[in-house]
């Protein structure tokens, strides 16, 4: 266990956020927690964080970082929740590692460098895993002869957080398209038929030489447009795919919590279509299955040693974002209450309900959607 170890959560006020404060506080971690967006609800209605701070803006969040655990005896623990916390630590990362435990790469701006669609493609490309064929559309340039059905999202997780993303099925749609977007530069790739989806939580040390990843996620509902709200976890044991995602990570020289996203095809292809430097919103539930990654990034940090949970984790299991599941179910008229409360009730973890930090569920918005896409 951490003693006397300052941990800090910097970001947006969301369930993400809320994730990272839980899977601390569960193992005796009581964070410090830097927010921008808003200051009630989630994190600040958890009974976990020791010191909860609002700010205008993350830049302002840093600031205060810096200017009051600058100076500590021991560096302080600092986890990004959101791309732009992660864009900021990573920029500012040359004058920062001296004084806190920040994720950060192998030099300053590879991080950022990284959270470009096409940039990061080529490079998982480059290590063995498969992407769709892909297109760049830059604002003045003639679209290009790209196949139909494509799908289509904002180049930059940081210019564009919100991560619009569209299929489309012929070239006027796909115009059409580009122009309500708006992005400077966009991403056109194939559009997959997939099967499902999957996504890695894990984490990173001594610049990707090694790596844990606990469980691998995919849903058992998936809509065509978005994320499912209903997810099966498993042990992952895939070692081909651990050994591209490790290669991968180890030539950006990374170090810190991430998630891998890949869309399942038909055809049976597993396809690569990002790469997150921070924590995922969905990766409280591999702390419900026994791997808290924030508390053994952490210790794994302090230690420069991965430390894996001393027990054993649960094999399979379901969890269920239960809010953004009533929206896209019961909301939406797709399935009764009844199977919704079933569903709730067989599941065995739930992203926002929780009798030990009850709190902020009495701030959850029905139609919550959480900032992913599909593809």
């Amino acid at each position: 266990m951490l003693v006397h170890k300052i941990v800090i959560v910097f970001g947006n006020n969301h369930l993400n956020s809320l994730g990272i404060v839980r899977s601390l506080g569960e193992f005796g971690i009581r964070p410090v927690c830097v927010m921008s967006a808003y200051d009630k609800g989630f994190v600040f209605d958890s009974k976990y964080p020791i010191v909860k701070c609002f700010q205008n803006s993350l830049e302002d969040g840093l600031n205060f970082i810096i200017q009051q655990y600058g100076n500590e005896k021991e560096k302080p623990i600092v986890i990004p929740s959101c791309d732009t916390a992660a864009h900021l630590l990573d920029i500012h990362s040359e004058n920062l590692n001296s004084r806190f435990h920040i994720h950060y790469a192998n030099k300053p701006g590879v991080i950022t460098q990284y959270m470009d669609k096409l940039t990061i493609g080529v490079l998982a490309k480059k290590h063995g895993l498969h992407i769709p064929n892909t297109w760049i559309y830059e604002k003045g340039d003639r679209i290009p002869n790209v196949t139909f059905p494509c799908f289509i999202k904002a180049a930059s997780s940081i210019l564009h957080p919100n991560k619009i993303a569209k299929i489309c099925y012929n070239h006027e749609e796909l115009s059409s398209q580009i122009k309500t977007i708006g992005c400077p530069r966009i991403v056109i790739q194939d559009y997959v038929d997939k099967e499902n989806e999957m996504c890695l939580h894990g984490f990173s040390i001594n610049h990707g030489k090694d790596i844990y990843i606990p469980y691998q996620m995919t849903y058992l509902q998936l809509p065509a447009m978005s994320f499912g709200a209903r997810v099966k976890m498993k042990k992952f044991s895939n070692n081909i795919l651990f050994e591209a995602i490790k290669k991968l990570i180890e030539d950006i020289g990374y170090v810190g919590i991430f998630s891998v996203e890949f869309v399942i095809g038909k055809n049976g292809i597993c396809y690569f279509t990002e790469i997150n430097f921070r924590n995922d919103g969905y990766s409280y539930f591999s702390t419900k299955g026994g791997a808290s990654i924030p508390y053994l990034y952490c210790l794994s940090i302090i230690q420069n040693e991965l430390v894996v949970p001393s027990n054993k984790i649960k094999d399979e299991f379901v969890g269920i974002n239960e809010i953004y599941y009533y929206a896209q179910s019961v909301h939406n008229n797709n399935i009764s209450l009844f199977t919704y409360i079933r569903h709730l009730l067989l599941s065995n973890a739930l992203l926002l309900f929780n009798l030990r930090d009850f709190k902020p569920v009495f701030h959850a918005r029905i139609g919550y959607n959480p900032p992913r896409h599909s593809q």
